[in-house]
């Protein structure tokens, strides 16, 4: 859209006549002509002109389409649980010059921004990044400049750059937490990130005392926003280190703290009082696997019938069919059925959550090794390692390394 014709859709917003804006100062032939776009204001025009509309300058002189940007960002914001990667490239990709550098705008360009980092198009989102932070500042919206800081580290977790995204973080440490008294859930945010990233490069120690951070912080500001995430990775931790006590002593805080807060989602995890997270989701004794996720399964057919729309839930009962027929020993079944689809949450970012999406996907792996289908298994092996990247090292993947030792030491050849 261009200066004319922004300057006068916004005085038709406004009610305002040519009068009202040239009030002495040029005439309305003088702004007929700036609004068809036959002539160019100058600066001091410009500035008379926005002070008349109630914007800046900047906002007059932006390029950018701004009614196709709101558009677009109606449009995108139907997307919840999943990542729209075929809109994206259709819609927003091709057209990155109408996004119009206003806050539907900057939401179009963080969106964009994901979709780099999944395809490893590292340079165009960190040009993004510094479009952004260069456009924020400019506009002394130092708030969201400082929230790009931490966005822009966010970001890199898509493209699994985990130990990039860490040092990015703690790059802009002062600057974000400094920030913190004039926004104290900046600082919240912070610690909640940087212990996600901790978590994902292996230092739990700091990842522990992020994660006390942020639940402290959340009862001092009464901001819970990242309070039940933090506390249900505190129990996993606690799972894997084989430390009973602290596991159930954070498992009760979570469960008090749903009694308020309810979701649908976490009651599956958090239902019943005897039901927690566990260290294996396929390699425990056949009766134990085959009781839990019975109980599992009544946990989501009793959610699903209030939360019927949750893509979450519904990939999460496929999940667990597939590992009753696993320990049910249906292994031809899983293989005539298995859709690599349902482990497919491209939004969620955790690296634990990803490395229980893929453990769970190991059914495929086990059922192929049970059959001897032992070439086939090992492929999948690969598959997993590969999407893994340095996270097949970490604490939480240690099923996944027992089924790989299993499944690549057996030398059989196929039948």
């Amino acid at each position: 859209m261009s200066i004319g014709a922004r300057i006068k859709q916004l005085r038709k917003e406004r009610k305002l006549t040519q009068t009202d804006i040239t009030e002495g100062f040029l005439t309305k032939g003088m702004l007929s002509l700036i609004e068809n776009d036959k002539s160019a204001p100058s600066m001091e025009t410009l500035e008379h002109i926005a002070g008349k509309l109630g914007v800046s300058v900047s906002y007059l002189t932006q390029n950018g389409d701004e009614s196709w940007t709101k558009e677009m960002a109606d449009y995108f914001s139907r997307f919840k649980e999943d990542f729209p990667f075929e809109e994206i490239k259709e819609k927003i990709e091709p057209n990155v010059e109408r996004i119009f550098p206003n806050e539907d705008g900057i939401k179009l360009l963080e969106i964009l921004r994901y979709y780099y980092r999944f395809h490893q198009k590292n340079d165009e989102a960190d040009a993004l990044h510094e479009m952004i932070y260069k456009r924020f500042s400019e506009l002394g919206l130092t708030h969201l400049s400082i929230r790009e800081l931490l966005n822009h580290s966010i970001s890199k977790m898509f493209a699994l750059e985990y130990n990039d995204a860490l040092k990015t973080l703690e790059h802009h440490k002062d600057s974000i937490l400094n920030f913190a008294r004039y926004d104290r859930r900046i600082e919240v945010q912070y610690y909640s990130i940087a212990s996600i990233l901790s978590s994902a490069v292996e230092d739990h120690d700091q990842f522990v005392d992020y994660s006390l951070k942020v639940e402290a912080l959340s009862f001092e500001q009464l901001y819970f926003q990242h309070y039940y995430d933090t506390i249900r990775f505190l129990i996993l931790y606690y799972t894997f280190k084989d430390e009973t006590d602290k596991k159930m002593e954070y498992a009760k805080k979570l469960k008090e703290y749903l009694k308020f807060i309810p979701n649908n989602n976490s009651k599956v995890e958090f239902m019943d009082e005897d039901e927690f997270y566990y260290k294996y989701y396929l390699l425990d004794s056949p009766d134990i696997l085959e009781t839990r996720l019975t109980n599992y399964q009544k946990r989501i057919n009793t959610i699903e019938t209030l939360d019927e729309d949750s893509e979450w839930l519904r990939k999460t009962k496929q999940q667990t069919e597939l590992e009753l027929l696993y320990v049910r020993g249906q292994y031809q079944d899983i293989i005539d059925n298995f859709d690599l689809d349902i482990y497919d949450f491209k939004q969620a970012t955790h690296p634990i959550d990803r490395i229980t999406r893929e453990v769970r996907s190991l059914v495929y792996a086990l059922s192929l090794y049970r059959l001897r289908n032992i070439n086939e298994a090992k492929q999948e092996i690969k598959r997993v390692e590969e999407s893994l990247g340095d996270l097949r090292n970490s604490l939480y993947a240690e099923e996944y390394r027992r089924i790989k030792s299993m499944i690549e030491e057996d030398n059989a050849a196929d039948i």
